[in-house]
């Protein structure tokens, strides 16, 4: 398989970001520095982001419409609080129905402060820790051979 791109966006405790950059094999790009991508140099474009009210951060989704023409085959990345599998499901169905496919969900747990979480220290403290992405890893590898 060719080279794998994946577009992120990371804001609060960088969880996804340190994910990302934890693996081997692949190409990042924060969506906030993204210019003029040639999407023709990979085979698959991943989205990768932290969980903002149930859903992937809203830029994320912003670059998908902008560039729905030039995507074909995605995989997406996320962590969050709860690691909750219906987030990557959802969006899922949702690429599906604009015609791309989804290869493949990669989740973990991520650091959350959010809402009451602030209050007690926040939770998932310590994630993504070195199994996920260990598991990460496992994952961009499948996906590679």
């Amino acid at each position: 398989m060719n080279k794998v791109a994946i577009i992120y966006s990371s804001i609060h405790h960088n969880n996804t970001e340190k994910l990302l950059k934890s693996a081997k094999g692949i190409d990042i790009y924060n969506i906030n520095e993204i210019n003029n991508l040639d999407f023709s140099k990979y085979e698959v474009i991943g989205l990768a982001s932290g969980i903002y009210m149930g859903k992937f951060h809203k830029k994320i989704e912003s670059f998908v419409s902008k560039h729905l023409k030039e995507l074909h085959k995605i995989i997406l990345v996320y962590t969050s609080g709860s690691n909750n599998k219906k987030y990557g499901i959802n969006y899922k169905l949702s690429l599906e129905s604009k015609g791309l496919e989804v290869l493949g969900i990669y989740s973990c747990k991520g650091y959350d402060t959010y809402g009451i979480f602030k209050l007690v220290g926040g939770k998932s403290k310590n994630h993504p820790n070195q199994a996920d992405m260990n598991r990460f890893q496992d994952f961009i590898n499948d996906l590679l051979n």
